[in-house]
């Protein structure tokens, strides 16, 4: 399942969404993996909107995809073009992101993990909820739930 996770770097600690596993073409797509995806391209697109790394085309296909759901085109859809405008790998899937002081949230000396930018594109545009995703209106049941249970405390 989608989980929370602290890492340290920078000299600090830092609070991450991450997935359990890969999204995308050909992967175990968990439906909360892929609901968590869903929300980090909702929240990415309105922190990065007319960059380098989202160029108005991929904006409107971001806004085109469905933000509730499992695993579908449009999501394929959405995973290939950013890939493809970003540079860096082109595996058609968004990886689990690990983040480290080494490697400081890059899988090489010049891409972040996807999951990375996606977990920094909730906190800044959920900012008054983070990390506390399941309190948003506009997010997938399944990831709500696991959202909940991490934040559960029972005594």
């Amino acid at each position: 399942m989608a989980c929370g996770e602290i890492v340290r770097m920078n000299g600090g600690d830092w609070f991450i969404w991450n997935l359990s596993g890969p999204v995308g073409l050909n992967c175990s797509n968990r439906v909360d993996d892929v609901e968590l995806v869903r929300f980090g391209y909702k929240c990415w697109s309105k922190v990065t909107f007319g960059t380098k790394g989202n160029p108005p085309e991929l904006q409107l296909f971001i806004e085109q995809m469905n933000y509730l759901g499992g695993y579908s085109d449009d999501l394929q859809y959405v995973i290939d073009k950013h890939q493809s405008v970003r540079g860096g790998a082109i595996d058609r899937k968004i990886s689990v992101a690990h983040p480290t002081q080494t490697n400081g949230a890059q899988y090489d000396l010049h891409h972040i993990w996807i999951m990375w930018g996606l977990s920094n594109a909730i906190c800044k545009t959920a900012k008054d909820i983070w990390p506390r995703i399941d309190r948003e209106i506009f997010i997938g049941p399944s990831i709500k739930e696991t959202a909940r249970k991490l934040f559960e405390f029972r005594w």
